[in-house]
């Protein structure tokens, strides 16, 4: 097992993970599913999150699709960071606070340099909220540094 994969496996059901950078920590996720190119998190809606109307922001979940992509490409343990090129968003519902909607992040394809990876947020129902999708870029950045010792 891969050493992000083995991290993010054990961060299943924790709120607190003080590693993580601020805004992700913001958004509040916690992780229920893991393995290599796939990902599912938990997001409780807050008010801080929600639109004048009281349901969840378009930002927030343009968010958590960003955030939620960007972790499940890290799943597959590349040792450099992978950017994003661009980032579509269908928004298709809603859901208001209190309520606790499902981000399942999948890696659709991964070449050499570009990984195509999409994300859905689903509510309690299983009803589809949004769907994003993502082309990312290989970086010359580090990706998890502290937990890397070689891999690809």
């Amino acid at each position: 097992m891969n050493p992000v994969l083995k991290k993010f496996t054990d961060y299943i059901g924790r709120e607190d993970r003080p590693e993580d950078p601020e805004f992700s920590r913001w958004l509040g996720g916690v992780f229920r599913e893991v393995k290599e190119g796939e990902l599912v998190m938990d997001f409780r809606v807050r008010t801080d999150m929600t639109n004048p109307v009281g349901y969840l922001h378009g930002g927030a979940q343009n968010a958590i699709v960003d955030d939620v992509i960007g972790m499940t490409v890290l799943t597959l343990g590349h040792r450099q960071f992978f950017m994003s090129l661009g980032l579509h968003v269908d928004y298709l519902g809603r859901c208001k606070v209190g309520e606790t909607v499902s981000a399942l992040g999948k890696v659709v394809r991964s070449g050499k340099n570009v990984v195509h990876a999409q994300c859905e947020l689903l509510d309690s129902q299983n009803t589809l909220i949004c769907r994003g999708t993502s082309n990312l870029m290989r970086s010359p950045f580090p990706a998890m540094p502290e937990i890397h010792r070689g891999g690809r």
